[in-house]
């Protein structure tokens, strides 16, 4: 008798948590909370992201890059303003640097505290302190035996294994070197075929490791296994297949999935488990419309910062909270 009673106890706690767990989850999806995001295995909505509001600086010229630190901390290259500006997550400018360290400012990244910059001009790599103080140059072209002369034109930096990756643009490869600047792997030479290059341009790192490649003129994305050392997937898988005009930049979100921004259609594309989710952006210059999209990168929150360089702006949107019907759909699959 007292075993049939602890069992019914028991039973009934598991239905009141049971249902304590689904009004709490219906809460924060009603309220679209972004605490939805944090939680890795919940796939993404497949809904396109809404525009909130704008970063806070009138006087960029021709952003091309955006970096974001675990704080929040946000920093776009202004390429002809020779800088870096700086944004708090509210999207207020907190200052600027690099004014006489820098000339065209092409790439940045973030690292333990350090922004790296990639300077097209200069053919180097530079480091600055993340309240930015020039430390040293990392990289200078033709000054590593190793990597040889190089034209820098997009940086990522993989916090977990210490790397700090920059697509060569006049050498049709991507280059891996560690926090000092020692020379580590590279992979990729001039061509079409499948791991080749054809002016790369952004590179990001994604899940496990792998290396997403942006193979802008050959008008497609490389997805290759950590080290490089083997092509996963492309996109377009089908060769010829008319998927992209320009693929500029690559960001991989909380779930895994690819966005990628295509400046000449004025738009971004997202892609999970190699398939296409959805796409967004038009040509405009509104609110939530795109204007030759450069670079995107996502915060902390969730939150997805896009850089227009064609109109000196930076915009930032906000995704959809998670959509349980798209779980749903994944676990009937």
């Amino acid at each position: 008798m007292k075993l049939k009673v602890t069992l019914r106890k028991l039973i009934i706690f598991i239905l009141i948590l049971l249902i304590v767990l689904t009004a709490v989850f219906l809460y924060l999806f009603l309220t679209r909370s972004r605490l939805l995001d944090r939680i890795p295995w919940l796939p993404a909505s497949t809904s396109p992201p809404v525009f909130s509001h704008f970063l806070q600086e009138a006087a960029l010229s021709s952003p091309l890059a955006i970096a974001i630190d675990p704080l929040d901390n946000i920093f776009v290259a202004d390429f002809l303003n020779g800088r870096i500006v700086t944004f708090d997550r509210r999207g207020n400018k907190t200052g600027e640097f690099g004014e006489g360290q820098l000339t065209r400012p092409v790439g940045v990244a973030e690292m333990d505290g350090f922004l790296y910059v990639a300077d097209l001009a200069a053919q180097s790599i530079e480091v600055f302190t993340a309240t930015g103080h020039f430390r040293r140059t990392l990289l200078a072209s033709g000054t590593n035996e190793q990597i040889g002369p190089f034209v820098p034109v997009s940086l990522a930096a993989d916090r977990q294994a210490g790397l700090l990756y920059f697509s060569d643009s006049a050498g049709h490869r991507v280059v891996a070197v560690d926090r000092e600047g020692a020379f580590r792997f590279a992979f990729g030479h001039p061509g079409s075929e499948e791991g080749a290059f054809l002016y790369p341009g952004a590179v990001t790192v994604g899940t496990g490791g792998n290396i997403y490649v942006a193979d802008t003129n050959n008008v497609r994305v490389q997805v290759f296994s950590p080290g490089g050392r083997k092509v996963l997937r492309q996109l377009p898988a089908v060769p010829g297949e008319e998927m992209f005009a320009l693929p500029r930049s690559l960001a991989v979100d909380a779930h895994g999935n690819l966005w990628v921004a295509d400046s000449l259609t004025h738009r971004i594309a997202v892609f999970g488990g190699g398939k296409k989710l959805f796409e967004f952006g038009s040509l405009g210059v509104s609110e939530g419309e795109l204007y030759f999209p450069n670079a995107i990168a996502f915060d902390q929150a969730g939150r997805l910062y896009v850089v227009e360089r064609g109109l000196n702006r930076v915009s930032v949107f906000a995704a959809p909270a998670a959509d349980p019907a798209n779980l749903f759909r994944r676990l009937t699959e």
